[in-house]
Order: C-alpha cells, then structure tokens, then sequence
C-alpha cells in the first residue's frame, strides 16, 4: 500500500504545473511607457504612475517594478525602439506595455494587429474572465474588440477618438446613422452636412475647431492584415483631400454659407473649448463625421499589451486590470492625464458609463465633469454608430502625415504635387503592409 501511495503522489506531482514546482519568477516587474513625453512630463507621469502601483500593491500586486519611459525623439529614441522591438521578439522584453501615437519618429509596434497574430503578445482571455476589478463589459465593445482577433483579446485599447460637430439642439437636430456615408455629406446639397464635412475651413459661424488630421476617419477599416493590402484606394484619398480643399477654399472665399453656431473639436472629454461660445450646459447636437461605409470610424492611438514572453503575467495584469477599472478611469490622474482627455494625445474614456451625472470624471484636480443626461444620451447614440475602428499604425500615420503634407502643399507653405504624393504614399504604405 505504501508503494502504491507513493506512485500516486508522484503522479500528481508530475501533473502539477511546472510553475508550481520551480521557482518563481525574478527581478521586478517591467512596465514600458511610450507615450511621446520630454523629461518634465515623464516625471509628473511617472509619478501618477508610481500613485497607480501604490494602489496596485494594496490589492495585492507587485512592491517592486522597473519603470521605462521611450524617449520622444531622436537618436535616443531610435535605440531605444530597436533594442524594445529585439527583447520582445526575443521573449526578454517589458511585462507590461502602454503606447500611444505621439511622436512621429517611429511606432514601437507598426502592426499592432500584425504583432498580435504573430504571437508576440499575451491572450487576455482567461484573465479577463477572473478579473475582479474591471467591468469589461461596461467598455466600448466596438473599441475593445479592435484588439480582439479570432484566437481572442490580445490588445486593451486605452482610449479613442472620432470627429464630430456640436450644435445647439434649438438650431439643428440629427439622428446618428450608421448608414449614413461620407460621400453624402460630402456631397454638398445640405449646409449642415457641408460644414460637417469641412473640418479646414466652414462657416464663420464655426467657433472652435482642433484644425486635426481628419481623412483617416472618413475609410473605415485601413487594412486587411491577413491579405496584407490596403483597403483604399488613391483616388479615394484623392477625392477626399480634394474636396476638404474645395471647401476651404470656399471658406475663404467667404462664399461657404450661413449656418449655425458650432463647434468642431478633436473629441475627448470637455470636448468643447471654454472659448468657443458653446454653452457645455446647454442642450447640444453631435454630429460624427461618416465615413466610406457608412457610419463612424474611431481611431485608438493609445493601448496596452502584456508580453506574451512575460515572467509576471499575473502582477502585469493586475496592473492592466485596475488601470481600466471604473475608479482609474474615472479620477485616476495617471490615466486621465496621460492617456486619455488630453485632446490629439487622448480621447474618450473606455467605460460607456463616465461622463454621465451618474459618473462624472475628473480632469484636473478635484474639478468633476459630466455631460447632462440628454446630451449625454446623444454621445452615446454616436458611439453607437461607430462601425469601423483602426489602432495608429503605420498606415493610419501615413494617411494622417499625408493629409497635413497635402494642406501645405495646398496653402503654399511647402511645395509638390498633391496627386502625386497620393499616390506614392499609398504605393509606400503597401508596400509596408507586405515586409512587415
């Protein structure tokens, strides 16, 4: 009997994880921050973070972590991308990774869906089911599965944006229409549609506007990245160029229209400028900018991934985990400041709930912000209508850096044929699609 007893302990031991056999993971934790900021705000965002792992370690997460800021720009930060992108394909990389659109000198992941199906990040999955802290079903389902591929969630966006107009509802009424297409309000025949289109330029009656990139949300999806190829065309990014031209050119020409008072921020948080002579109290239109197939196209410049090489997947999800709870996301100065509400660098908060009376967020401070009910209702009918969503990769910037090249050429500031740099972009762009 006792060397039966004997065999079946050693079996159940050889069916023990081997995790629980050896030794457990060393060295700290390893958190890598792309987020494009010079040396006085990567200290003020290390210290927000440092707040974050303080609460983190009071549920039980990791004491010690190693903190890497990437550089914005520069030699130091070409080093710093070529020696992350060598540890991370070689399974030494960061645990825990949090990258957004910042800087223009290189994507620390040109592909994120690309690096995805090519096994270099973590399935979130089971983690996701266990999770105690966030409610990830709160989230914007349409954004959060952007990150999700058929094997399951591999990527946590952070943040996003669309473009949209404000109007007071006393001037001007509009359903979201996830039918409704570019080409229609391109089309010109309704003043409204006209100055919802021209985002360079429009009426004098437009208040306030972010002067942002906008022709990367007017494409739907940018790329089919099993097939490696565009998903548009240059005379498609021709005809939309030329017409945001056209438009500003009849803006100054002072033959644009009369319409309304609006409003055209970059959306996020306060998307309204206090300057721009819109009331945020009083009762407001929003009305997104549709793109090719009908609806609204979200872009996520800001997201996180764990290491799928990761020694601390645990602590480095449980830090991913409470930075996209509701309290994080709702006063957390680390998030709100540093990934998302911070106009061209943020966007809107992931949980559908904030920004409610219910559920106000705070930006600075103490200082709380919501939207009122109806107002806030109608946010949530334009996040209803989004039907396309593309993470800032290498096709998205591309689009995004052509569309502001293409604006000086056009205003005289920088010289060239706007056709022609069309389409050696898109000849460029694909031609990465297939190396990458």
């Amino acid at each position: 009997m006792k060397k039966l007893a004997a065999l079946i302990l050693c079996a159940l031991t050889l069916l023990l994880p081997l995790s629980a056999c050896g030794p457990k993971p060393s060295g700290p934790l390893r958190v890598c921050l792309d987020l494009g900021l010079d040396e006085i705000d990567s200290n003020k965002a290390e210290s927000a973070f440092k707040s974050l792992m303080k609460a983190v370690a009071s549920m039980g997460g990791p004491e010690e972590y190693e903190l890497e800021l990437v550089p914005p720009e520069g030699e130091e930060r070409m080093g710093a991308l070529t020696r992350l992108k060598a540890e991370i394909m070689g399974g030494s990389g960061p645990d825990l990774i949090m990258t957004c659109y910042a800087s223009k000198e290189g994507l620390l992941f040109p592909y994120p869906e690309k690096s995805a199906g090519n096994g270099l990040f973590l399935n979130l999955d089971k983690y996701m089911e266990k999770s105690e802290i966030t409610e990830w079903d709160q989230q914007i389902q349409s954004v959060l599965n952007a990150g999700r591929t058929e094997k399951g969630q591999f990527i946590i966006p952070l943040s996003y944006q669309f473009n949209m107009s404000c109007f007071l509802k006393e001037d001007v009424s509009h359903t979201p229409d996830r039918s409704k297409t570019w080409e229609e309000t391109a089309a010109g025949g309704d003043i409204i549609d006209k100055a919802c289109t021209a985002y360079w330029g429009g009426s004098p009656q437009k208040t306030d506007g972010t002067g942002d990139m906008t022709v990367h949300n007017t494409l739907g999806r940018l790329a089919d990245f099993d097939k490696e190829e565009l998903l548009f065309t240059a005379d498609q990014l021709k005809e939309r160029i030329h017409r945001n031209f056209e438009l500003l050119d009849e803006s100054d020409a002072e033959a644009f229209g009369d319409t309304p008072a609006y409003s055209q921020p970059l959306s996020g948080a306060g998307f309204i400028g206090r300057g721009s002579g819109i009331d945020e109290s009083a009762t407001l239109t929003y009305i997104p900018l549709y793109s090719r197939d009908g609806g609204v196209t979200a872009s996520v410049r800001s997201y996180a991934v764990i290491s799928a090489g990761s020694r601390h997947k645990d602590d480095a999800f449980l830090v991913l985990d409470y930075l996209m709870s509701l309290e994080s996301q709702q006063s957390g100065t680390f998030y709100n400041s540093y990934l998302a509400f911070r106009g061209t660098f943020g966007g809107f908060p992931m949980d559908s709930r904030l920004m409610s009376e219910e559920y106000p967020v705070k930006l600075r401070g103490s200082d709380s912000w919501s939207l009122s009910k109806e107002n806030f209702d109608g946010l949530r009918a334009v996040q209803d209508s989004i039907t396309a969503v593309n993470f800032f990769d290498t096709v998205t910037v591309g689009v995004y850096e052509l569309e502001s090249r293409c604006l000086n050429i056009h205003t005289g500031f920088e010289e060239g044929d706007i056709d022609q740099l069309i389409d050696e972009t898109c000849r460029v762009l694909a031609m990465s699609l297939q190396e990458s």
